[in-house]
């Protein structure tokens, strides 16, 4: 067993902070989404999203009906000298306007090991999103540009957006 925060050792000892960890990151993903155990995440996540997420989506907009993806897409920032990914507006990746963006993270998200947003579109205040297990954040993600730094802390931070 090993802790989340932690789970960069465990992916591949030989790849230093700073080295690429796409294929280590399949390894861990690709298991959880054709088997047994993914089964029981989308299950989860559907759980999650139809009593929580969608309640709360009406509560603030009126809309009864809501789309999102089959599967929770979870994104490892472990500790390295190099950003994965680049600062980025979803709508970039050509995502739907009315977009709701829900981050969790699975430990404690803080500093450098966090998502960074901007509070309002075109606004660049840039500041971490510092959440501990069992928060999480909604932002407009396909209006307010978002990242991750370079993750100078000793912990990966596993999380589900």
């Amino acid at each position: 067993d090993i802790e989340l925060e932690a789970v960069h050792q465990a992916m591949n000892p030989s790849k230093g902070p700073g080295q690429s960890m796409k294929s280590e990151k399949r390894k861990i993903n690709g298991p959880l989404y054709c088997s047994k155990a993914g089964s029981r995440l989308r299950s989860t996540f559907e759980h999650f999203v139809t009593t929580f997420i969608a309640p709360h989506v009406y509560e603030q907009t009126g809309y009864r009906n809501i789309f999102f993806q089959a599967q929770p897409c979870l994104r490892f920032s472990p500790p390295a000298k190099l950003r994965i990914g680049r600062p980025h507006y979803d709508r970039m990746y050509h995502h739907q306007r009315g977009q709701i963006n829900f981050w969790i993270p699975l430990t404690s998200a803080y500093g450098t090991n966090s998502l960074w947003i901007e509070s309002e579109p075109e606004k660049e205040d840039f500041h971490p999103l510092e959440l501990t297990y069992g928060q999480l954040a909604r932002f407009y993600g396909n209006g307010c540009s978002h990242f991750t730094l370079p993750n100078s802390t000793p912990d990966t931070r596993p999380g589900s957006q």
